[in-house]
């Protein structure tokens, strides 16, 4: 796939698997692509494609339009949406209590990362 990607040269990968299949994906093989900008967009193709709806604006407005999607979806979604996301967050702000400094003031995105996917 990564040979397919970098003979294509693209400007922008747009990659659209499962969370967090993409997210691992994109994240293993970042170094071997030849691409400027990788962008993991789940659904994205669906809505697009309108092969799936978008909650309802309201619900896109309270950052909660996962919560329909789980709701019509429990049996592919709950995993995701009650164990994986709060999983990833914690790791997320341990990573970042945690994380030392470099001279500009910023977290170490190499460390962060590390902190965060386990590596």
């Amino acid at each position: 796939m990564v040979e397919a990607v970098n003979r294509a040269k693209p400007d922008v990968l747009w990659v659209g698997m499962t969370a967090p299949k993409q997210e691992k994906w994109t994240y293993l093989n970042r170094s071997e692509l030849n691409v400027p900008l990788i962008g993991p967009v789940g659904a994205v193709f669906d809505y697009f494609a309108g092969t799936a709806r978008r909650a309802h604006p309201s619900f896109q407005e309270m950052g909660l339009e996962w919560l329909p999607r789980l709701l019509s979806d429990p049996r592919h979604l709950w995993r995701r949406n009650l164990i994986s996301n709060p999983a990833f967050l914690a790791r997320v702000a341990a990573a970042l209590t945690t994380q030392e400094t470099v001279s500009d003031g910023r977290a170490d995105s190499e460390g962060l990362e590390e902190n965060i996917y386990g590596r």
